[in-house]
């Protein structure tokens, strides 16, 4: 048995108040447009369900709301873990591994640079890669538990950026 684990980095954030704490910074309008484009290309190629797991930042969880939509799940039973807010790739395993195994699909929301090390970490191919707000990258895990994670056990299924939707 094996797991599918996608991972999305939020949509592109609004940089324009000062006042706002980075925390709390909303989708700007390209992220308003790109996140549930993204959400329906990861819907159209997922063969099941995923749960869905977030960072609290704004801009991360107003993302995973799009991708509820498109999956047609209740945003409500989204899993948040404040650990992905500004998480390295060390910390993505740990809140990884720390799942329980009951799904075999898993869609985590976060932010870079830590979102990109994980990937990488993952899957040998996304070793270097930076990951574009907005992209996707769906995995399958030569696993059968979350908990039993390690480095290079990603096979790449896909990887889409907001940019390839528009050619």
């Amino acid at each position: 048995m094996s797991l599918t684990l996608s991972l999305v980095r939020h949509a592109k954030s609004a940089w324009d108040d000062p006042e706002l704490e980075d925390f709390e910074r909303p989708l700007n309008a390209r992220g308003r447009r790109d996140a549930p484009r993204m959400a329906q290309r990861a819907a159209a190629e997922c063969a099941q369900v995923p749960v869905l797991l977030s960072s609290p930042a704004v801009r991360a969880i107003t993302t995973a709301r799009r991708f509820a939509e498109a999956f047609d799940i209740d945003a409500r039973t989204m899993r948040i873990d404040a650990r992905l807010y500004e998480a390295s790739a060390g910390d993505w395993c740990d809140v990884v591994q720390a799942q329980p195994d009951d799904g075999q699909a898993l869609m985590a929301f976060g932010h870079n640079p830590g979102i990109s090390a994980f990937a990488g970490w993952l899957c040998d191919e996304l070793k270097g890669v930076d990951m574009p707000t907005a992209a996707l990258v769906m995995l399958r895990l030569d696993c059968a538990r979350w908990s039993a994670l390690t480095p290079g056990c990603g096979r790449l299924l896909a990887y889409h950026r907001p940019r390839d939707l528009d050619g």
